[in-house]
């Protein structure tokens, strides 16, 4: 992104800034605003949509977090992508070749998720699971179904083979594949002491100098660390670092942004602007109230999706889609709990999938409210 990031810059006669990555994450974010907004429209009713597209303006359209270029936030753009092919292969599913090539580009697509940030295909292991468990709910196994899952897995891994050839040829960066960290490393650091990244475990990575021992000694690492805790100890870390994950209303930002990444000096044209500083920035003196806030709704919106996971796998019939908004929750939640995670900005990847998650039990509720009227 860095080299991306300059070459467009250099374009204009600019150099390489910070400013000029806010920009290029704000395009994602952009981007990835229209593709959830079309996302919930397919999805949901109008009200429920515009609930769940009001929860992502919030969170990331007007959130401090949208200048930030974490990966996290850049994944949800090849992301949401996919789930905007697979919703337009459906739509197109009368026209089999069309909507075939589209679930092939959507594996595609979702290749290009894995690589901006793994734990992002996650949405993409559930959908496979949910559209088995659909097939078998209903008893209807469709072979042209059948036939798109497979187009969809040789997508993915077509995506992975074309992504592997990219970076041995390209030039823009140096990408050496003997230094590449094996999953095992952030499975390490997930039973670490606080369950986030830090520099011993870094350095006990790289002190091996074949990829498949590097792999080996972190899973070691894992299983001993593990063992040491007991089975007891273990299950209260786990608690103790979902807790800090997922505590912070703010998703991190006064922890790891504010005041870390912005710049401090008071504007002396601007009053407006100083006024905006005091309630998003670290230093600013009604930070309180954005926290306040920030936590109240994040309490709501947690309050909900837990109702909307328990709801759903309660019912006695579902669909598809809420079956997989389901099980990537749940995923997400089973991810952060094993791997690398203990800071709020570990949540931003998942969020997409809670506002709609929330948009379909406004959806529930809706229709249960219905009913009950015109009885």
């Amino acid at each position: 992104m860095y080299q991306l990031t300059n070459t467009i810059e250099a374009l204009f006669g600019r150099q390489l800034s910070w400013l000029a990555l806010d920009r290029m994450n704000m395009i994602v974010i952009l981007i990835s605003s229209l593709l959830f907004a079309y996302i919930a429209k397919n999805l949901l009713s109008s009200i429920a949509a515009l609930f769940s597209v009001g929860l992502f303006s919030i969170y990331f359209t007007f959130s401090p977090l949208s200048v930030i270029p974490y990966s996290d936030t850049l994944s949800l753009l090849p992301a949401l992508l996919t789930i905007v092919l697979l919703l337009l292969a459906k739509h197109y599913q009368s026209q089999k070749t069309f909507c075939a090539l589209l679930v092939v580009v959507a594996g595609f697509t979702a290749s290009i998720s894995y690589y901006t940030k793994a734990s992002s295909v996650i949405f993409f292991i559930a959908f496979l699971i949910a559209s088995g468990i659909n097939m078998i709910k209903t008893n209807r196994f469709n072979i042209f179904k059948v036939e798109l899952l497979g187009y969809l897995v040789f997508g993915l891994l077509a995506g992975f083979y074309g992504m592997r050839k990219i970076n041995q040829i390209q030039t823009i960066v140096t990408y050496e594949s003997t230094l590449a960290t094996p999953m095992t490393h952030y499975l390490a650091i997930g039973a670490s002491e606080k369950g986030w990244w830090n520099q011993p475990d870094q350095d006990f990575t790289r002190s091996f100098d074949s990829y498949s021992e590097r792999s080996r000694r972190n899973l070691d690492k894992f299983v001993q660390r593990v063992n040491d805790r007991g089975l007891d100890r273990y299950v209260d870390f786990l608690k103790y670092k979902n807790a800090i994950t997922f505590n912070d209303g703010t998703l991190g930002w006064y922890e790891e942004g504010g005041g870390k990444v912005v710049n401090d000096v008071p504007s002396k044209t601007n009053s407006e602007k100083n006024n905006l500083r005091k309630f998003l920035y670290g230093q600013g003196s009604k930070t309180a109230v954005t926290k306040w806030l920030s936590q109240v709704m994040w309490l709501v919106l947690w309050i909900i999706v837990t109702c909307s996971v328990i709801n759903f796998f309660r019912k006695q019939t579902s669909s598809l889609s809420t079956d997989w908004l389901a099980l990537t929750v749940l995923g997400g939640f089973i991810f952060l709990s094993l791997f690398e995670s203990g800071r709020g900005r570990y949540v931003i990847q998942f969020l997409p999938y809670y506002f709609l998650l929330a948009g379909f039990l406004l959806n529930d509720f809706k229709n249960k409210t219905k009913k009950h009227t015109q009885k």
